[in-house]
């Protein structure tokens, strides 16, 4: 009982005689007079959610995990401080908000990640909204399925409860308590500081990602979730506070780390080329093309230099010396290929190459191995999933952060295809076979040059349901345009949207026989049944261009938004017969440019993505464009192919690059200097802050109009 006295005295001799004496007696001591407890709680929750974080998401304690433990020790004990500084009362709300906002987080972390494939930002609360809501079902599942992470999260907040002695055990501190608090945390700063610094300073290298290019999933992976909330919070309410491509023209681009280069290693297992899986009908030729440039026209509208001199804008300014510096693309053999021709672009939901089989699905199948053949076409998955790769495919730019495209809603889309084919003659319509106002696209795809019509603004389908029918959306919009020549319309498909089971998807419901005598699982028996009614709609969509006679001029470009991320990685396996490789492979698929008119077929084997099927297109119709604008290229050019995932990773035709790792592995005998990985990391730099650039001071309307 003495040593009970004297330990509750040694705690109270530094609150004062008044907390001294107004301190109950009690035969336990209370969790929260125990000074070391009092001290160092709020910076063990920190580092216990952080490590419960990684668990849950990484599977385990990636690279990093040391950077990350001593930050959340940083956060805990900054935000300690301020719960020791005020009255008990104020001290005691601001306790239990902090646990509560770190519970909260945490918990949205793992189920928004488990959902999307994605870290929650608060950007969204300004972007998506209740959007998200559309998909409580699998939220919901996915609580379900991950309640002992959320459990876990909430232990810390229901222990404090549970010890809780009120005013009392939260005490404002003497400035010497709260100096050694602070000295703790200023100890564990400098020790993160050691530990990133102590990684190099190359680019996107833990110490180039705290202080200079932030990126939310290498970022979070590197140097863990309260770096990335601080981030979060400082870009939504300061902004970047920079222009970070002004630093960028002038970067030295030596690099001071060099990374390690494998030499006459593939980092990437092809996926079938045609006649391999499956033979190709007889009849069929497959032939290569040289590509070789035509320099009778050049790719180029403006005299960026001059520009440059004239304007007052910094920002502006340094874009305008970006493009300056930069080489317009030559035309080449296919220039103007289809100019005067009807297109027809799809973005399908969660398209992939494992939803295309010779027997099951003959019309993608015959789509995706005649006319145009891209055999390492990559589609990326970005940040907003969906509406990101929407952004890439229509605009030919990365997207930045949450929803780029209704951020542009308000910007000059000029270069856009609506408007462009509109400023053509062309009827220029898009559809959606869900909300219409679903990512604000009743506001960005009329800004695109499109009449537009979706769920609850013009857009009616005999079928009420979760998807909705590819299908039967093909049948209702078609009549409005198919006598219409010329005509560019734009779908965004939504039948292969997850969840992919028989009872959650009405689509995968609907197709169930078709698939039912397939040797797979049931959920991916279930997500090839629901992409069975793109099938279907792409046939019929043949069949009446073909009987109205108007087959030949009309080309179909279908790209995905993303790869299925709402199938679990061992379907995915299970439908590719093989562990499918998650830096690189998982994101490779089908890029469908198909027109009947082709008497043969084209085959390119560089490696391209989905940023680079605006400046293809407009190649291909003979569009005015200035190629310098585009962050992706014309894949039919001499220019070498170079695909940007959002990780910043990023494949060429000579290697393969994986910021995970660090590592560079070549993709063909030819070797590579590490100067040209330099140059290549910069590019990616370069082209993201381009990116980000162009749509937040809206570029475009700083241009003139071409005559």
């Amino acid at each position: 009982m003495d040593m009970e006295k004297n330990s509750e005295r040694g705690d109270l001799s530094q609150f004062g005689e008044e907390n001294k004496k107004s301190e109950p007696q009690k035969k336990h001591l209370p969790m929260g007079s125990l000074p070391v407890l009092r001290l160092c709680y709020f910076p063990i929750v920190c580092l216990f959610s952080e490590l419960v974080l990684r668990l849950c998401v990484y599977r385990g304690f990636p690279k990093g995990t040391v950077a990350a433990i001593l930050f959340s020790l940083v956060a805990g004990s900054a935000w300690n401080l301020l719960t020791l500084c005020f009255p008990a009362a104020v001290n005691r709300i601001l306790h239990y908000l902090g646990l509560a906002a770190v519970a909260l987080y945490g918990s949205v972390q793992i189920v928004y990640f488990t959902v999307f494939n994605r870290f929650f930002s608060i950007r969204l609360l300004f972007t998506v909204g209740t959007d998200v809501l559309e998909f409580k079902e699998q939220i919901v599942q996915t609580i379900g399925a991950r309640w002992y992470g959320i459990v876990l999260m909430l232990i810390p907040v229901l222990l404090r409860i549970v010890f809780d002695t009120g005013g009392a055990g939260f005490p404002k501190l003497s400035w010497k308590t709260l100096l050694m608090e602070a000295s703790a945390a200023l100890v564990c700063y400098l020790a993160f500081l050691g530990v990133i610094f102590a990684g190099g300073r190359a680019a996107y290298s833990s110490w180039d990602l705290f202080f200079h290019e932030w990126d939310s999933a290498l970022g979070t992976k590197r140097l863990g979730f309260f770096v990335a909330a601080g981030k979060d919070i400082k870009e939504v309410f300061l902004g970047s506070g920079t222009d970070e491509l002004e630093g960028l023209l002038s970067q030295n681009t030596k690099n001071p780390n060099p990374q390690k280069t494998k030499q006459n290693v593939s980092a990437i297992t092809p996926l079938p080329t045609p006649g391999t899986k499956d033979e190709i009908e007889p009849g069929d030729s497959t032939v290569s093309t040289s590509l070789t440039p035509a320099p009778v026209i050049v790719h180029e509208l403006y005299d960026f230099a001059e520009l440059a001199k004239n304007e007052e804008n910094a920002s502006i300014r340094n874009l305008h010396s970006y493009f300056a510096g930069l080489e317009p693309e030559a035309g080449n053999e296919y220039t103007g290929m289809f100019r005067g021709y009807n297109l027809i672009m799809i973005t399908a939901e969660g398209f992939s190459p494992w939803a295309v089989d010779k027997k099951l699905t003959p019309t993608l199948y015959r789509l995706t191995h005649s006319g145009f053949v891209f055999e390492n076409f990559y589609t990326p998955l970005w940040y907003t999933s969906t509406s990101d790769g929407e952004y890439v495919a229509c605009t030919g730019l990365l997207p930045d952060g949450a929803n780029s495209m209704t951020r542009s809603a308000k910007n000059d889309m000029r270069f856009a295809f609506g408007n462009q084919f509109a400023g053509e003659g062309y009827l220029t319509l898009a559809y959606h076979n869900h909300k219409y106002d679903y990512y604000h696209r009743d506001k960005s795809h009329p800004n695109l040059g499109y009449v537009y019509k979706g769920i609850g603004n013009g857009l009616e389908l005999p079928t009420t349901c979760w998807p909705r029918s590819d299908f039967e959306m093909m049948k209702a919009t078609l009549p409005e345009y198919i006598g219409n020549e010329p005509f560019h319309i734009y779908y965004m498909t939504v039948s292969g949207h997850m969840s992919y089971t028989f009872t959650d998807n009405s689509m995968s419901a609907r197709n169930r026989d078709v698939v039912k005598d397939l040797a797979y699982s049931d959920c991916a028996r279930a997500y090839l049944a629901c992409n069975y009614e793109l099938e279907k709609a792409l046939t019929y969509l043949l069949e009446e261009l073909k009987a109205k006679g108007i087959a030949e001029r009309t080309v179909i470009a279908l790209s995905a938004d993303h790869y299925p991320y709402g199938l679990d990685k061992q379907y995915i396996d299970e439908l590719a017969g093989h562990e499918v490789e998650e830096n690189f492979e998982l994101y490779k698929n089908y890029f469908i440019l198909w027109c009947d008119g082709m008497k043969e077929t084209i085959t390119v084997d560089k490696y391209c993505s989905s940023l680079d099927i605006a400046p293809t297109l407009a190649n291909l119709f003979g569009l005015s464009y200035d190629s310098r604008l585009y962050m992706g290229s014309d894949i039919l050019s001499d220019k070498e192919g170079f695909v940007i995932f959002d990780n910043k990773s990023f494949l060429t035709d000579r290697v393969a690059y994986n910021t995970g790792t660090g590592e560079a592995e070549l993709l063909g005998r030819e070797t590579v200097t590490q100067e040209y990985l330099d140059e290549k990391l910069r590019e990616v730099k370069q082209k993201f802050a381009v990116s980000k650039s162009i749509l937040t001071n809206d570029y475009f309307s700083y241009l003139p109009v071409p005559e």
